[in-house]
This record gives C-alpha cells, structure tokens and sequence, in this order.
C-alpha cells in the first residue's frame, strides 16, 4: 500500500501511468497547490532506439508491438498534455475519444495516442471475433474460447498461458538456526524443516563499510526485526525467520553472492 509525497514517471503505457499517480498522495486528505508527479517525454528505450524510430518502444509494459506501433514516441504526441495538467485519471482508458468502429480497430496499424493503442490491443485481444471465422477464437488461450467452451471452469488456462514469463527462481529462508546461534541462508528439505544451504550456494554475508554507513537514511537489522516479532508473538525465532525471511532469486551454479541487510542479496 505504498503512499509517495511526489513520482517521476517513465512512460510505458497509459495504465501504469494511471496507476502510479494513484500511489501518490493515496488516502490522503486535502489538496495540494504544486504540481507533484513529473512524466517524462521519452522512455529510455526510445532513447536508445532514437535511430530506429520504427521499432516499438512501449513495450514490456506496454502495448506497441511491430503489428499496431504509435505515430510518434514523444509523450507530447501521445497524450492531451493540457487535460493531465488539470487531472490524471483513467478516464482516457475508460472512454474512447471519438467512435471507432470494430473494422477501424481491425485496421489499424498505427495508433494516434497511447490511450487508442491499449483501447485496440484490448479490442483485438477480447473482441476480435467474427462469426465467419470462428476458429480463430477456440482454445484456452482465446477470450471467446474461454467464455464459449468449458476452459472457465478449470484453472488450466492460467496454467498453459501464464500472467508472466517468470525466469526460474531459488526459494531461500534467511533463518535463525539455535545450533549456530545465528542467522544463514537456508532452504526447507521435504518435511519443512530448514538445511543450512549458504556454503554450498556461495553466498557470503559482507557487513558495509564505516563510510558507507554513514550515507544511509534508512537502517536495517534483520536478527533485531525478527527477535522483536519473535517476543511480541511470543514464539521462536526459528518459525518467525521462516515466515519473513523468504527470498527468491536465479541461482546460476559456480557463480558467487553478497548478501547485506542493507542491500539485499546481490550476484559478485
């Protein structure tokens, strides 16, 4: 539930446009007299791909594909400029400016704004339907195929067509272990008990230095936060360490790691 006082936003796609700016200020009363959210003009893709100005840059998130890309990828193009310096809203992504037909949307190669690429990305992706056709809309992987055959009533879909191509992960537990009266990295065997894995993973736990110390706003201890919950809760620091010493990363075999409680887990 993350509350900012200001954003600075690199543009990728209207929704998240719209979704950061309701981190900012959020639940909270009053209004303000100063602008507090910055979008940038450009995305750092478009930068770099400012020679090739036909590959799409809003993507990944985003919408811009080879297939429907944008006229321009200069935000000043892209969005009514004057309209977000009186509100930021969904209202864009809601509503259509204008009627489009759905043989306009079938059409189009190239939208005018980010809001009339994600409303055509939407239309083709849950709409693009033609009674003429209908093998283009069978299977899990399609919404009228989810909607017309029996895919809704099973959780196959979500296991054939996942929400994100998430790389494999290492599931580890920074625990407390009595026998060593200290905290190491390590990863539940079958019965759920914890193995001391942070020798055999390569990880080495590296304190920083004084100066760097010193430059912190923010200082964390992970043995005091879980001997705190431990006492509160009234239970022991093993089982308090494995409920919120959870971390995931891609372990690659012969390769070295660093972890810091300031900075988290990091690869040499």
């Amino acid at each position: 539930d993350h509350d900012f006082d200001w954003a600075v936003i690199e543009p990728s796609s209207y929704r998240s446009i719209v979704q950061l700016a309701g981190r900012v200020r959020r639940h909270r009363a009053g209004e303000i007299s100063t602008p507090n959210i910055s979008l940038m003009q450009h995305n750092l893709r478009g930068v770099i791909k400012a020679h090739q100005p036909e590959l799409p840059v809003f993507l990944r998130p985003g919408f811009e594909t080879e297939e429907l890309s944008l006229h321009s990828h200069d935000m000043k193009a892209l969005v009514n400029e004057e309209g977000l310096l009186q509100k930021l809203d969904a209202v864009p992504r809601i509503k259509m400016e204008g009627k489009h037909s759905a043989e306009q949307f079938r059409k189009l190669k190239e939208a005018a704004s980010l809001a009339e690429l994600e409303h055509a990305s939407i239309w083709r992706l849950v709409a693009n339907y033609r009674s003429n056709a209908p093998d283009e809309q069978k299977g899990p992987s399609k919404f009228q195929g989810y909607l017309r055959e029996s895919w809704w009533l099973t959780g196959l879909p979500q296991t054939f067509f996942k929400f994100r191509r998430s790389p494999e992960s290492l599931k580890v537990y920074l625990t407390y272990l009595p026998e060593q009266e200290d905290v190491v990295f390590c990863e539940k065997n079958d019965d759920g008990w914890p193995v001391a894995r942070q020798i055999p993973l390569g990880i080495s736990v590296e304190p920083l230095t004084k100066q760097a110390s010193q430059r912190l706003w923010l200082t964390r201890n992970y043995r005091q936060l879980i001997e705190n919950i431990a006492e509160d809760e009234e239970t022991s620091l093993r089982r308090i360490s494995l409920r919120y010493g959870e971390l995931s990363f891609r372990y690659k075999e012969g390769c070295s790691y660093v972890y810091n409680d300031q900075l988290g887990l990091v690869k040499k």
